[in-house]
């Protein structure tokens, strides 16, 4: 059962005022912004337990995602058995779209729901996956000039775009916030995607705009990542990457310590839920990660204003935070919040080269 919403004290004085600011399209918005500064990364984590925000959120792997770890393997060993380069190539990159795509979509979605470092399998995910493109670039080149060009293009072209992502992806499994160099690596990979900010399949370019926006706001930029993660409020498709956008929104704007229009534009999202999340319990599932969400803000704007000696209101935003959680555990069940299906939208499976 979805819980009703209720606007906090703490909340409702600047409600009214943030709502109607997120209104505003981001361009008219932009001039008022403060100046670009580098500020450093979210470590919004779940407990103070766990520093690091990954073992508390990582849960064991659901019978969907070891069927799917199956199938990847099964084509990865498919694709060995093939002699003829074309068919070799073509049969990598599909291993490769299988991993990056389908297996990976399940530690990513910690990234997503959590804030915290992906699951550690992310990193081994993406070797085995690099390793099936090198083979099937191998491959393209061992293919001799008889081979169709129209062919060679396309599958060269599946290549790049997967390794664009999984170059992002890996930059994300092995950010070390502390780390300028670590960070420039991140912004650099979400910059390797923008060739797809306009593909004209909008599904990926929505995938490309998420994940931009994602490595911007883990890099230290969430000014970038406001930039990017546009619409803040209009309708919402019932792409899985869609709401998740929009709740990087909400992270970025708290990440600014802009928490009052962070929760607002959580509570917005949240009462356009039943017009895209359906069935029912993908609904639930996308109304508790938006709970959630709203949660660790609360808990960001704690922090804020017990550093600055406002300790009453710091109670009160901590209260907040608690009477959204409710009974539930910390953290919630993997069953409980919404996960990806798959980290690019609409690719189509490739079944022939």
């Amino acid at each position: 059962m979805r819980r009703s919403v209720k606007v906090q004290p703490l909340l409702r004085l600047g409600l009214s005022c943030a709502i109607g600011t997120l209104l505003i399209p981001l361009a008219a918005a932009t001039p008022t912004e403060a100046p670009p500064t580098t500020t450093e990364p979210d470590s919004l984590h779940l407990t103070s337990s766990a520093p690091d925000g990954a073992s508390s959120a990582t849960q064991p792997a659901t019978a969907g995602e070891a069927a799917i770890a199956r199938r990847c393997a099964g084509l990865i060993e498919s694709a060995d058995r093939q002699t003829e380069p074309i068919a070799r190539a073509h049969a990598f990159i599909v291993a490769a779209r299988c991993l990056i795509v389908d297996e990976c979509a399940a530690p990513l979605s910690v990234e997503l729901c959590w804030s915290a470092r992906p699951a550690p399998s992310l990193g081994e995910l993406l070797s085995r996956a690099e390793a099936c493109l090198a083979s099937a670039e191998s491959s393209l080149r061992a293919a001799d000039a008889s081979a169709d060009e129209a062919v060679v293009r396309r599958l060269a072209d599946r290549l790049e775009m997967l390794r664009s992502f999984a170059r992002l992806f890996s930059a994300m499994a092995d950010l070390d916030a502390g780390s300028e160099v670590s960070r420039s690596r991140l912004i650099d990979a979400g910059v390797g995607v923008s060739t797809y900010l306009d593909d004209p399949n909008a599904a990926v370019a929505q995938s490309a705009r998420l994940w931009q926006g994602v490595a911007y706001r883990r890099a230290g930029r969430p000014d970038r990542s406001l930039q990017i993660l546009w619409p803040a409020i209009g309708s919402l498709s019932s792409n899985r990457l869609d709401f998740f956008a929009r709740v990087e929104r909400c992270r970025a704007l708290a990440d600014q310590k802009r928490y009052v229009a962070a929760l607002a534009l959580a509570v917005k999202l949240e009462e356009h839920l039943d017009e895209c999340m359906k069935p029912e319990d993908v609904r639930a599932r996308a109304a508790d990660s938006l709970r959630w969400a709203r949660i660790i803000i609360y808990r960001r704007w704690s922090e804020t204003l017990r550093a600055e000696g406002k300790n009453q209101r710091a109670r009160s935003a901590e209260s907040s935070a608690a009477g959204l959680q409710g009974g539930d555990p910390d953290p919630l069940p993997s069953d409980r919040w919404l996960q990806l299906t798959e980290t690019i939208a609409g690719l189509p499976d490739w079944a022939t080269p």
